[in-house]
């Protein structure tokens, strides 16, 4: 369904019954709501799940940009706010995950808790080079350019030898987006900037990483951790940058007690 709330009209999915408490699920970049679906029914036992296509992805709309993680996090409470969650948790994965991190420092308020999968709290110089020369190449290319290096990072090459699903999937979803809508989101992703303001979080919160993640390593996600107070780090064995769809039942493994399920 679409809602326009703040200045953007966002697509979203709800799932589950009206007494359990709220769920909030943010994609990562480049993809949208759906890359959830293999979770929902787990996740829709114990809550009401909300999910949204991010700004400037899937079927939300792709407003100018560029954009930055306090329009991102803001998002997410102007979705609750007309929807009259007053109080949710948070799961986010990658871009999703870092916006989980914003929305733990400005608005603990609003929040029970949070996992973090798959991200970073800031980027180097030399990520940010990376960035740049991403942004470039879709302007030139198009998205159908970064696919190759996309699933490189995101899926271990035993999923995508025995689950050719899983990958058509993907390259459908990348390759569907606006790409004005993912360059707007690169910009916020390349200018991010939450690793000094960890120790400001003082709601529960989980990491949760895959051991051979490139792009958000585990040694990065540990010293994430170490500097959230009271945090809990969980590393699925195997997994690589999208490890909800890449080692599944591990990932739903590792985020199981920290939400009661």
């Amino acid at each position: 369904m679409k809602i326009k709330t703040g200045n953007t009209t966002f697509n979203i999915k709800i799932n589950g019954s009206d007494e359990k408490p709220w769920l909030i699920l943010s994609n990562s970049l480049g993809t949208d709501y759906s890359m959830w679906d293999n979770q929902v029914n787990l996740l829709s036992k114990a809550y009401k799940i909300l999910r949204y296509d991010t700004r400037g992805h899937g079927k939300t709309e792709v407003t100018k940009g560029p954009y930055s993680f306090d329009i991102l996090c803001e998002d997410v409470i102007n979705i609750m706010n007309f929807l009259e969650i007053s109080k949710a948790s948070f799961m986010g994965l990658s871009m999703g995950g870092m916006t989980g991190i914003g929305l733990g420092i400005k608005y603990p308020e609003r929040f029970v808790r949070v996992i973090c999968a798959a991200a970073r709290a800031d980027v180097t110089d030399e990520l940010k080079i990376i960035w740049e020369e991403r942004i470039n190449t879709i302007k030139a290319k198009g998205l159908s350019s970064i696919i190759n290096s996309t699933l490189k990072n995101w899926i271990s090459e035993s999923t995508q030898k025995n689950y050719p699903s899983v990958i058509n999937y993907i390259k459908k979803m990348v390759t569907s987006h606006n790409p004005d809508g993912y360059i707007s989101n690169c910009e916020a992703l390349k200018n991010l900037n939450y690793l000094t303001k960890l120790d400001q979080i003082r709601i529960p919160f989980l990491y949760i990483g895959g051991s051979k993640d490139f792009v958000a390593p585990p040694n990065i996600m540990k010293e994430m951790s170490l500097k959230t107070k009271g945090s809990e780090y969980i590393e699925v064995q195997d997994a690589y940058h999208l490890l909800n769809l890449d080692k599944p039942k591990n990932f739903e493994k590792g985020i199981s007690k920290f939400l009661a399920l």
